[in-house]
């Protein structure tokens, strides 16, 4: 960050010097100056390529995901989150949501109930408070909702929902991730705790 009067610049130090001929340096007040350059590929590439190479050593043999924060027009993102070791996974078919594979212990119960009752109020139960430096994004459920899921949510027909290769609905619990924050060049570890758990 640069203050300039009231407020700040965001820039990425790993810019290549820019060569500008005098002839080529433009009026103060005027047209865009040299100086002030639009971020391109190239500056993003030590990141991504450092994303890429972390994401196999988190997720190692098990589930993971790679999410950019790219938003609207935007061709590259602010943030690369990389998440593995799940705390559990929650599987959602005809018989409802299911809690398998917990590793870590979790702030809510058992889900019970219609699949789409019952994923609001998982949803509800992994609200985490919002800080002010670290992206919205931190944790929560991530992974998918298939087309046959429209049956379970909003009772939809789906022809043979029998035969779909993967279940309706697969969602990770994510309580540890990796965060790369691309604008600052600083790497953000970020660990979800049940409250009163700070001390196990």
């Amino acid at each position: 960050f640069r203050q300039r009067e009231d407020h700040f610049g965001v820039g990425n130090y790993r810019h290549e010097p820019i060569l500008t001929p005098q002839a080529g340096i433009r009026a103060p007040g005027g047209a865009l100056q040299p100086s002030l350059m639009p971020f391109t590929p190239e500056d993003f590439d030590l990141c991504e390529d450092e994303t890429a190479r972390l994401f196999p050593a988190l997720a190692g043999d098990g589930p993971g995901l790679l999410l950019e924060s790219v938003e609207r027009s935007q061709r590259w993102g602010r943030y690369s989150f990389v998440a593995g070791d799940p705390a559990a996974i929650v599987i959602g078919d005809r018989d409802g949501l299911h809690v398998t594979e917990p590793k870590r212990p979790l702030p809510f119960d058992p889900v019970v109930g219609p699949p789409r009752q019952a994923l609001v109020d998982l949803a509800r139960s992994l609200q985490a408070p919002r800080l002010a430096d670290l992206p919205a994004l931190t944790g929560g459920l991530m992974g998918y909702v298939a087309y046959e899921a429209a049956e379970l949510l909003d009772g939809h027909p789906v022809p043979d929902p029998s035969s779909a290769p993967v279940p309706p609905i697969t969602l990770l619990v994510v309580d540890r991730a990796v965060v790369f924050d691309h604008w600052r060049q600083r790497l953000l570890l970020v660990a979800h705790v049940p409250a009163g758990g700070y001390d196990d």
